[in-house]
């Protein structure tokens, strides 16, 4: 099988969760002995994904990176004179008469929370994309039931969902001394990735603000203006910011913490939520979207966007036989998400794909 994965992603971010998706296919497609694969990429990138790849120069096709700024949103041409899958890691399709395309879904939040210019180029790209592929690779129910939403009088029967994974480098730590912790065991809360409006990260600075828990924000640099939320803060109140920590220490924080804050009104998956729960850590977590299908436990579920809900989880959770059955709970529902289960539906797509084409 002939197979072509379009790496544009690691040229349009420097991190963020569809990396770490792309970082986890390719790692187990270069292994596959009976796949004839090869990737389309601009040259140099500073993607922290694409950087820990080892990929051999044989396997890639370089074009010119000039103008990628417009490049990134044409549908790119290969010459095959036979069948070949066409993957792209952002919405493109291969206009090749032999290309199989096929495009994965991650979320809508273009659509649902992005003004009306900022969104018509994503959302023609994105809509172009998921008509002109044979299949079209949800990550949750709830991005499925998106999709038929937002692009009308779409075959159903080629919307497959295909959960995302988390890594085996989260898990729990029983001996916990020994960890290199930013603050004491359980005297601090987290909140992860990306501070977009609709994540709601304001929240989590006024939550914290009124508690006595200490934060660790893992992420990218503040902006300026998330800057003067922390301006004029009493000596006690005390945080810090994390960037680009590997999988081993983010989950040494995970084990250190007291829970994970991630009152997010939108997630087509929402991948911090699953590392958490398999490393031991307590999720509070907005009932909204994908996030229930994801969570797996009800109890922690924000049924409202204030810091009084919040609060309440919090007080909840500092119940010890609370938090322990939960705690219990999370690592057990989140075995059902594993990146080799996610590429193995992958691979069995590719291959219904491919012999289906005539």
């Amino acid at each position: 099988m002939k197979v072509l994965i379009d790496n544009v992603v690691f040229y349009i971010q420097k991190r963020g969760g569809i990396s770490v998706v792309w970082q986890e296919i390719i790692t187990r497609i270069l292994k596959e002995k009976n796949v004839n694969v090869k990737f389309l990429e601009y040259g140099k990138t500073i993607n922290v994904f694409r950087t820990g790849l080892d990929i051999d120069n044989t396997k890639i096709i370089n074009r010119n990176g000039a103008f990628f700024f417009i490049k990134r949103y044409l549908n790119p041409k290969y010459d095959s004179g036979e069948k070949f899958i066409f993957h792209s890691s952002y919405y493109r399709t291969c206009n090749n008469k032999n290309a199989i395309n096929i495009t994965t879904v991650h979320d809508f939040t273009y659509e649902m929370y992005y003004p009306f210019f900022k969104r018509l180029i994503h959302s023609w790209q994105k809509c172009r994309a998921i008509r002109k592929s044979a299949y079209v690779v949800c990550v949750s129910e709830n991005t499925r039931r998106d999709c038929l939403k937002y692009i009308k009088n779409i075959d159903e029967s080629k919307i497959k969902v295909i959960y995302n994974g988390v890594s085996e480098r989260y898990l729990p730590i029983k001996d916990k001394s020994s960890l290199q912790l930013p603050f004491p065991l359980q005297s601090y809360v987290m909140f992860v990735g990306d501070r977009t409006h609709y994540k709601n990260f304001n929240l989590v600075i006024d939550f914290w603000k009124k508690s006595n828990y200490n934060l660790v924000i893992v992420g990218s640099p503040l902006s300026i203006t998330e800057q003067t939320m922390f301006e004029n803060l009493p000596d006690e109140k005390k945080y810090v910011l994390l960037t680009d920590i590997p999988n081993d220490r983010l989950n040494e924080i995970y084990n250190g913490a007291f829970c994970l804050i991630y009152p997010s009104k939108y997630e087509g998956f929402g991948i911090p939520i699953i590392e958490a729960q398999k490393a031991g850590c307590p999720v509070i977590a907005y009932d909204s979207s994908s996030i229930p299908e994801i969570m797996g436990y009800k109890d922690l579920l924000l049924h409202e966007l204030s810091v009084n809900d919040i609060q309440d989880k919090v007080r909840y959770i500092e119940n010890e036989d609370n938090r322990n059955r939960l705690v219990a709970m999370g690592i057990e529902y989140v075995q059902r998400f594993t990146w080799n289960n996610t590429y193995m539906k992958l691979m069995e797509l590719y291959k219904t794909a491919y012999n289906s084409k005539n």
